[in-house]
């Protein structure tokens, strides 16, 4: 009577896990019917969409490159969870936990930021997700949980930034239409801002400090910001504290 008593409430608990799932599941296939059909429901648009031919076999392709991304990425994450393990001031049994829980955490972690990715205006949801659950599953102390969502957001807008600027020099698109080259690197300039200031703080605390107060003072002669000694205050506050 006892075990029947005990495994009673873990089935409930199961079916309700269940359940939620499948409802989650449900909205948000609802979410995507409705945007579809509000974005491609009127006339117009199904005889231009109508007019498109689509090479259905590329999807396989383009299916795979999706896959291997996302498994590197998976693995990228386990080296960074399994260091950290190592550099962290944990016993001996807690890093084996972690080092051995590294594969189910960083698949989680990869797999739940891009879905909030996709689902959260301007694609700003996955990492405090990503941080949130790594806080509570990984096992490291809040710094590593934080930082490693951190720096692999940073790293992949590294590694994208890369691509962009070998495709600008060498690819025959930007070359043949000059209003489309300017706007891409100024694009890809504003895009490289946030991943160079981190890069920046992290190995040039002191540089990068100095060229930000440069943009302020600049900045302050234009009237455009207030209160010039508290904002330089603040700058060289925030740039320490991020270097740390």
């Amino acid at each position: 009577m006892k075990k029947q008593d005990k495994q009673a409430p873990s089935s409930k608990k199961n079916w309700k896990k269940i359940l939620g799932v499948l409802l989650f599941i449900a909205i948000n296939v609802a979410v995507i019917t409705i945007t579809a059909v509000s974005e491609f429901g009127n006339s117009s648009n199904v005889t231009d969409l109508s007019k498109i031919k689509i090479n259905w076999w590329l999807l396989i392709p383009a299916t795979l490159c999706f896959v291997v991304a996302i498994i590197f990425e998976i693995f990228k994450y386990v080296l960074m969870i399994k260091r950290l393990a190592i550099n962290e001031k944990l016993t001996t049994e807690e890093t084996k936990h972690i080092r051995k829980n590294a594969w189910k955490v960083a698949r989680r972690t990869v797999l739940l930021g891009k879905y909030y990715d996709n689902i959260t205006p301007a694609a700003v949801g996955g990492q405090p997700f990503q941080i949130y659950y790594m806080r509570h599953n990984s096992g490291l102390l809040n710094g590593a949980s934080t930082s490693i969502p951190i720096f692999g957001m940073i790293s992949n807008q590294i590694g994208f930034l890369l691509l962009a600027i070998i495709c600008f020099v060498f690819g025959n698109v930007l070359q043949k239409n000059a209003a489309l080259m300017v706007t891409a690197w100024i694009g890809l300039l504003f895009y490289a801002f946030w991943p160079i200031m981190v890069f920046g703080v992290s190995f040039f605390p002191k540089a990068t400090s100095n060229f930000l107060k440069f943009i302020v003072k600049i900045l302050a002669k234009l009237r455009l910001v207030r209160n010039r000694d508290k904002v330089l205050q603040k700058i060289e506050n925030e740039v320490t504290e991020y270097a740390k």
